[in-house]
C-alpha cells in the first residue's frame, strides 16, 4: 500500500471510530435530555468529555501497535467527534420544536 492510501485509510477510519463514539455520545445526550434537571445534563457533558478523552487518549496510548500512521488516524478521530458533536447537538436543539408542533 503506498504511502497517499494509507493516510487515507487512516483518516478514515478515525472518522469512522469517531462517529461511533458520537452515536454513544447521542444516546447518552438523548437519555439526559429525557431526564431533565441540571444534574443530568451536567452528568451527561462529563460522560460525554470523558468519552471523547478517553477515544484521543486511547490513540495516543497505543500508536504504537495500531498499523495506521498515527497524525491521519488522530485527526480522522477528532474530526468523527466534533462532526458527530455537531450533528447530535442539531437533532437535540430541533427536538422541542417537534413535540410543541405536535401539541398544537
Amino acid at each position: 500500500m503506498d504511502h497517499t492510501t494509507e493516510i487515507v485509510v487512516a483518516v478514515l477510519c478515525g472518522f469512522a471510530l469517531g462517529l461511533a463514539v458520537s452515536l454513544l455520545n447521542g444516546l447518552v445526550s438523548r437519555r439526559a435530555v429525557a431526564k431533565g434537571g441540571s444534574g443530568a445534563l451536567t452528568v451527561m457533558m462529563i460522560c460525554r468529555m470523558g468519552l471523547d478523552l478517553a477515544v484521543l487518549a486511547g490513540l495516543y496510548l497505543l500508536r504504537n501497535v495500531i498499523p495506521l500512521p498515527f497524525e491521519p488516524t488522530l485527526i480522522g478521530a477528532a474530526t468523527g467527534l466534533a462532526l458527530g458533536g455537531v450533528i447530535t447537538a442539531w437533532r437535540l436543539s430541533r427536538r422541542p420544536e417537534r413535540n410543541d408542533e405536535e401539541k398544537k
